[in-house]
């Protein structure tokens, strides 16, 4: 995980979302404090995942252009797209920049154990 995506924060119940996007474990605490009043709550690291990981690869929607053409034209369309790697390459290249310029991650993911506050 680089230092970038590296996240803090805190929930009143582990199973549930948490709260708040902390540089530090230190800042993701005393938010807790003051939102908790005093309650127990939990902290814990996480990360910004990247959006390209959520977009369905090349091959998949390559598949899927099959099956459209298929659907409509029959087996004319059996081997229709017939694309080089590289042109595959290309339209995972343009999802990925895609998919990075314009779905912001406005959540994280945690990781490990949280962390019990009293």
């Amino acid at each position: 995980m680089s230092e970038t995506n590296r996240l803090w924060g805190w929930t009143e119940d582990p199973n549930t979302r948490y709260h708040g996007e902390h540089s530090t474990k230190e800042g993701a605490i005393e938010e807790a404090r003051v939102e908790c009043g005093g309650r127990v709550f939990y902290v814990a690291e996480g990360h910004c995942p990247d959006p390209s990981s959520y977009v369905p690869d090349a091959d998949f929607l390559i598949e899927m252009m099959n099956e459209s053409a298929c659907g409509e034209c029959g087996d004319a369309a059996e081997d229709w797209p017939d694309v080089s790697n590289e042109a595959e390459q290309e339209l995972t290249e343009l999802l990925v920049d895609w998919a990075r310029r314009h779905c912001p991650i406005s959540f994280y993911l945690v990781e490990g154990a949280p962390e019990r506050i009293v």
